[in-house]
Order: structure tokens, then C-alpha cells, then sequence
């Protein structure tokens, strides 16, 4: 396959456009939403940086389409404080950015991709 096939295909996987950037907002808002949703449901008041880390890492989901791997990592290290601190964490907008990677990058990068987020999640 050429390089320029592939590009292309790329482009297809990554729709760009104002309709797409709302969308991306309204996923980050929701993940956004569902994270302090998940820490207010438990037991005991959450500390108000897992609050803070819980809004990151929803908001972060926005930019999942242009830095799906970051966006991903930065997930992953925003339930991973969000333990330290003491809090359980929402899983949502880690698994949102494993689905993006799923959708747009080869096998090998999503299955490595999974190895971390299982091992956070569990």
C-alpha cells in the first residue's frame, strides 16, 4: 500500500470540521459528567482534587481524535491519582480514548494500548 493510500485512509478515520470538534465537546462533557458522577455515587465526600483530576480527564477526551495515545495516557494518569488520593475513579473516559485508538490506529498499537489500561483499571 502506498503512503498515500494511507494517508488517506487516515483522513477517513478522522473526520475534521466544526460538526466534529462539537461533537468531541459534547463526548468530553458527558465523559466529564459521568467521572464526578462516579465519585459522588460513592460513599463519603470525594476530595476536591479527585474532583479537579476527574474534570481533566474528561475534558481531556476533546482532543481524542488529534492525540488519541496522550489523550489516553493522561486518562490513565488521572484515575491512577485520583487512587492516591484516596477515591475510586470512574473508568469511562479511559476506555472512550482505548475505543478512539481501537478505531484509528493498527492492531498492534491498540493491543499494546489495552496492556496499560487493563492494568489501571484493575
Amino acid at each position: 500500500m502506498s503512503r498515500q493510500a494511507d494517508n488517506s485512509e487516515l483522513d477517513a478515520r478522522r473526520p475534521s470540521g466544526w460538526r466534529s470538534s462539537a461533537f468531541d465537546g459534547l463526548v468530553a462533557l458527558f465523559a466529564a459528567l459521568v467521572e464526578i458522577g462516579w465519585l459522588v455515587a460513592r460513599p463519603g465526600e470525594p476530595a476536591t482534587l479527585s474532583v479537579v483530576l476527574a474534570i481533566v480527564s474528561g475534558a481531556a477526551v476533546a482532543g481524542r481524535r488529534y492525540a488519541p495515545l496522550p489523550v489516553l495516557g493522561l486518562t490513565l494518569a488521572a484515575a491512577c491519582a485520583i487512587v492516591a488520593v484516596g477515591d475510586y475513579p470512574g473508568v469511562f473516559s479511559p476506555f472512550v480514548a482505548l475505543y478512539t485508538i481501537a478505531a484509528t490506529q493498527e492492531r498492534r498499537v491498540s493491543l499494546a494500548a489495552l496492556v496499560p489500561t487493563v492494568a489501571v483499571i484493575i
